[in-house]
């Protein structure tokens, strides 16, 4: 198949259910059923601050991190719920400022109650794996592959992982689903022949399988079978959960990731008017890209 984007074959490795990261000890069975991000996760989160430790880690000196918290948060407000989102406004051009000032409130609502790390803009995202192997904070707004890169600083973490809650009671958790990792070949390749008798190497199911469970997210092609280990029980105990597809690739022209992730940095520097300028900021580079 030629690909639009100028790709002539293209390798599915494995892709991304995506959920929040937490830390056992610190997570009861009624947190994990926790279903509102406005009201029940905060409760969680407000009990896990009260024993001196991190509700949140966010590696903010790597700013993806913050861009991440966003692209977990926003779907609730914009996306998820059916009966109120905003899906056909997204894709035809129309921003909602006083939408995004919702999902940037949020942030802003726990910057102030302390439910982020205190060095989140500082620390970076290895800090954030070290954090919650370590036992120093309980969630992490990250996908499935944090779950096995923390546990190479402690094999011996109790790890899960949860739906992200909606933002009220009106809606339902859900998951984030989207291609993880891809390998193709490009058109005007000089050395085409040998890159795709590398894909095919790549494509073989022994080796997808190794490189998903190395991720910890699900094989890329129906040959291959990915043994997912201690992430297995909660792929099957969330298999009903609805899915959505990362709110950026989907809803948000090219170039606004970077746009997300700093104005999310100033929320969490508790900068004058952060949350307004963020909303402001967002629709207008919206619609010059869109």
């Amino acid at each position: 198949t030629t690909f639009t984007f100028g790709y002539s074959f293209m390798c599915k490795m494995f892709f991304s259910i995506s959920s929040i990261t937490y830390l056992s000890r610190f997570s009861s069975r009624r947190t994990r059923q926790r279903t509102s991000l406005s009201d029940d996760f905060q409760d969680a989160c407000a009990k896990i601050k009260a024993i001196d430790k991190d509700p949140i880690h966010m590696g903010g000196k790597d700013s993806w991190t913050i861009g991440q918290f966003f692209d977990w948060a926003a779907p609730s407000f914009l996306i998820t719920n059916d009966e109120d989102n905003q899906r056909e406004e997204l894709k035809s051009g129309n921003f909602s400022v006083e939408k995004w000032e919702e999902v940037a409130q949020l942030m802003a609502d726990m910057v102030a109650k302390g439910y982020f790390n205190s060095d989140a803009l500082t620390a970076d995202y290895q800090s954030d794996l070290k954090a919650l192997a370590g036992g120093t904070a309980a969630f992490g707004f990250y996908g499935n592959y944090a779950f096995n890169a923390a546990k190479e600083y402690n094999p011996d973490a109790k790890l899960g992982m949860m739906p992200v809650p909606s933002k009220d009671s009106s809606d339902a958790p859900t998951l984030i689903s989207g291609e993880r990792t891809a390998v193709g070949v490009f058109n005007d390749s000089e050395h085409k022949a040998a890159a795709i008798e590398f894909l095919n190497f790549l494509a073989r199911p022994e080796n997808i399988a190794r490189m998903a469970v190395s991720d910890g997210s699900p094989a890329g092609l129906t040959t291959a079978t990915a043994d997912l280990g201690d992430l297995k029980p909660f792929y099957e105990k969330y298999a009903d959960v609805e899915t959505f597809p990362y709110f950026d690739r989907v809803y948000l022209p090219s170039g606004m990731w970077d746009v997300m992730c700093a104005t999310g940095a100033d929320i969490l520097a508790e900068k004058p008017n952060a949350v307004a300028n963020a909303a402001k900021t967002m629709a207008e580079n919206f619609n010059d890209k869109f």
